[in-house]
């Protein structure tokens, strides 16, 4: 379990990479912001504390988190669950975001607009979708139903983030494969940092199109 892991660093004071490692299973937004430090010559006491906070700050959470002991019907469940995975992947894109604005020499504006365009036209959409299907059924005790038009268009949205997400990969495994990666200035060596940051995005995408394939049925 990974707060017995995250347990287990805090009380044996563990090195700076694993814990980076175990905040990225379970804060996106701050291990985006803490892996800079993976590129300072010395890992200094402040970066150590501020990680050891991150993780606190997530077993705090998962300990004040109520249980939900209402039952609720499986199709608000169901759309429960598919929220937190937007909300998930909300949260890393506006991360991934701010760090390409705060590194503007390492990454082209066509990178920026990809992420800019997979966060406006695909999740933002999906979220608002949503809520307001759940809080439809808050108001009026109704099961929300949806119209032919709202299943093709929830089709049709799921089809286009597959065709954005494929070529996204390709890149990804192509600038590991060969070790470096194109930037505004032209290209860049790939260090270690910046393989996991890669490494990160690109198993973060595959689990997405693996979740639409299933979706649609095309995982078959």
């Amino acid at each position: 379990m990974i707060t017995a892991h995250i347990q287990a660093w805090i009380a044996e004071n563990g090195a700076f990479a694993t814990g980076l490692q175990l905040l990225q299973q379970v804060d996106k937004a701050a291990f985006f912001r803490l892996k800079k430090h993976l590129q300072a010559a010395i890992i200094t006491p402040a970066m150590k504390q501020e990680l050891r906070q991150a993780l606190e700050k997530t077993l705090k959470s998962a300990a004040s988190t109520p249980q939900n002991t209402a039952t609720e019907p499986a199709e608000i469940a169901r759309l429960r669950q598919q929220a937190r995975g937007y909300l998930k992947q909300q949260a890393e894109l506006k991360a991934r975001l701010r760090l390409m604005y705060d590194d503007d020499k390492l990454y082209t504006d066509e990178d920026r607009f990809a992420v800019a365009e997979e966060l406006v036209e695909q999740v933002t959409p999906a979220l608002d979708t949503i809520y307001s299907r759940i809080r439809e059924w808050q108001a009026t005790g109704m099961l929300p139903v949806q119209s032919m038009q709202e299943v093709v268009t929830e089709t049709v949205a799921k089809y286009k983030q597959i065709l954005s997400l494929t070529p996204r990969i390709s890149r990804l495994q192509k600038w590991l494969k060969e070790g470096q990666r194109p930037t505004s200035k032209g290209t860049e060596k790939i260090t270690p940092a910046i393989q996991l940051e890669i490494e990160t995005e690109l198993q973060e995408k595959l689990q997405q199109l693996q979740s639409l394939q299933q979706e649609l049925g095309l995982d078959a």
